[in-house]
């Protein structure tokens, strides 16, 4: 019986504990829905994609407004993925000082947050296309 109560609280400990966010779990192309910066909301009505690869960061703007992506409408960089103590998820973007956290929402599919040098945040409101 002694040993079966160490395994019980194990198993149940265990059980309660999120699990710690993996990479994969980002992997993916989201459209931008709204933007909101120091509070104000930025509207959004041109075409625009982010995507999570194993390597890279992708930013894709149509803005010319022709529904299309052209070459100069596409930016890729490196990132590095990790998680902070909290398990919040948090990519850091070559050439960006700022960390960008990855925070789960429950209408949208996932948000960035970013907070800058100055403290202005800013977080994108995203929807998971693939």
């Amino acid at each position: 019986m002694k040993k079966v109560i160490p395994i019980f609280l194990f198993l149940t400990l265990l059980s309660c504990t999120e699990p710690v966010p993996q990479q994969a779990d980002y992997i993916g192309v989201y459209r931008v829905i709204k933007v909101v910066e120091k509070g104000n909301s930025i509207k959004t009505p041109t075409l625009n994609h982010i995507e999570l690869t194993e390597d890279f960061y992708i930013s894709r703007m149509d803005r010319d407004g022709d529904n299309k992506f052209s070459p100069d409408e596409i930016s890729r960089s490196t990132y590095l993925f990790d998680v902070h103590e909290n398990l919040e998820a948090y990519i850091q973007v070559t050439g960006n000082d700022s960390p960008v956290t990855l925070l789960p929402d429950k209408y949208y599919d996932l948000l960035f947050k970013r907070v800058d040098s100055v403290g202005r945040v800013t977080k994108l409101y995203l929807r998971k296309i693939r």
